[in-house]
């Protein structure tokens, strides 16, 4: 019985640190008006915004001149980091050859040229069995993986 209730304070307490790291989905009512003024004036022609928030951050998904775009805002409205869908053909070939020696079979997904603080990345979502988005910077190099 000790065991039970030790294993149960112990998830009680890592819970908060996995939930904290989650993307929540946000409807627009809930997005602060400053985040809201600031992506209409940023992208008064966007279409199909879906907002999630992650550790304070607003992100927003939406079509724009048919194509896919995300923009990231602080809670007082200040664009964070912006990124637009691209084929595989418009990353760095350093990128696609990183992406093919790590992934040999992999199938691509959305594929997104993200910009943040003046550097260039690439965010590529893995299909199938792979099924996860590994950030690479313009070298080739992987910033970061999320399963």
């Amino acid at each position: 019985m000790k065991y039970l209730l030790l294993i149960a304070v112990l998830s009680l307490f890592s819970a908060p640190g996995a939930y904290a790291q989650a993307k929540i989905k946000v409807q627009d009512k809930d997005v602060p008006q400053a985040v809201k003024t600031a992506f209409s004036s940023q992208y008064p022609n966007a279409s199909g915004v879906h907002w999630k928030m992650k550790d304070g951050s607003y992100k927003a998904k939406f079509t724009m001149d048919d194509a896919k775009h995300l923009a990231e805002f602080n809670s007082a409205g200040t664009l964070t980091k912006t990124g637009v869908a691209i084929p595989k053909e418009d990353m760095p070939s350093v990128v696609n050859s990183a992406i093919s020696r790590e992934y040999p079979n992999a199938r691509l997904g959305d594929i997104y040229r993200i910009k943040k603080d003046g550097q260039t990345h690439f965010l590529v979502a893995f299909e199938g069995q792979t099924g996860k988005t590994v950030m690479y910077d313009e070298e080739g190099n992987v910033i970061r993986e999320q399963p």
